[in-house]
């Protein structure tokens, strides 16, 4: 490609330490691995790599994730395509400025993430507090964090009915039995 500077960021600590020097690479693989970098990094004019927070790499991550989700033979660009509403419905939402959690498994946590509102029990406001740490508000719709994959949408149980409902009606409608399914 003709590329002569390089500038890699990374949330890795121990790749990008390794390969500043500050890290020995005890592996045996990973020893061959910073060996074969090092070769191609002699390839570079300018080598550049720095590490920055997890919390700073969601948009790289998510371009990973969708890479690595799709076969490649061959070079290719992968398009990237934005849903203004999902594709389930039929006509646009209308504007939803609140999050609809109404006696859900998402009440507790909504209401604390936007109001800082806890449950009563002293243990049950801890464990709330913990599983309320892996959630998101975003655009008004409810996140929940993975550890590889993108945010993943939350839905209420009426939500969740209408999803699988048209799932099954879909080209999954002519699946073999749970188990067989499971299998």
């Amino acid at each position: 490609m003709g590329i002569k500077k390089l500038d890699i960021r990374s949330d890795s600590q121990l790749v990008v330490n390794q390969l500043l020097g500050s890290y020995q690479a005890r592996d045996l693989k990973m020893a061959s691995y910073l060996e074969h970098i090092k070769v191609l990094q002699s390839t570079f004019q300018e080598f550049d790599i720095a590490q920055i927070p997890i919390l700073d790499n969601n948009h790289a991550d998510a371009l990973t994730n969708l890479s690595s989700s799709i076969p490649a033979t061959e070079s290719q660009s992968i398009p990237l395509i934005f849903l203004q509403w999902p594709a389930v419905w039929k006509d646009p939402p209308a504007e939803v400025t609140t999050i609809d959690a109404s006696d859900s498994w998402m009440t507790p946590i909504v209401c604390y993430l936007t109001s800082d509102e806890l449950l009563e029990d002293k243990n049950k406001a801890r464990c709330l507090r913990a599983k309320a740490a892996s959630f998101t508000i975003h655009d008004g719709k409810l996140l929940k964090r993975s550890f590889f994959e993108p945010y993943l949408r939350c839905v209420t149980p009426v939500e969740a009915s209408c999803i699988l409902s048209e799932v099954h009606l879909g080209e999954c409608r002519n699946h073999s039995g749970g188990r067989s399914l499971a299998n």
